[in-house]
């Protein structure tokens, strides 16, 4: 039986959608959630309060408007959409000051694709909720017999 999609409220921060998100069980948190944020993000804050064990890339850099960021790599057990619950996720951790000064707020981190690609998103603006509904697993094709 296919799982029914929660409608998850938010609020529209010009014109950034903003969802209350809980991290390792702690917050709620503000986070923005951004179709094109290829990974999860969380504010270095964040992760110090939550006690990540960070990993920085030193090849990596994020490039922005605001120039080349630092990014380091940690795991967070789970994240918490309402009831939609995604376990054992890599997330990025940088400073995100241009997206906070933005919305206008302090904020927790980005909900990104690497989230959002494990369910059927749908946003409605009018009403100001976004649903997630569960993906059925992909079909893992092994070679020809």
């Amino acid at each position: 039986m296919a799982q029914q999609p929660q409608k998850i409220p938010f609020r529209l921060m010009h014109n950034v959608i903003a969802l209350q998100v809980r991290v390792n069980g702690k917050g709620p948190y503000t986070f923005v959630l951004d179709t094109g944020a290829g990974k999860t993000v969380l504010l270095p804050s964040l992760a110090k309060e939550l006690g990540l064990t960070l990993t920085p890339l030193s090849q990596e850099t994020a490039t922005g408007a605001g120039g080349s960021l630092q990014v380091s790599i940690g795991t967070v057990d789970q994240i918490e959409i309402e009831r939609t619950v995604v376990k054992d996720l890599q997330v990025a951790v940088l400073d995100l000051s241009g997206v906070e000064a933005k919305v206008g707020e302090r904020i927790g981190g980005v909900i990104g694709y690497d989230v959002l690609s494990r369910f059927e998103v749908a946003i409605n603006y009018r009403d100001l909720w976004v649903s997630l509904r569960q993906l059925p697993p992909l079909l893992e094709i092994g070679p020809p017999v």
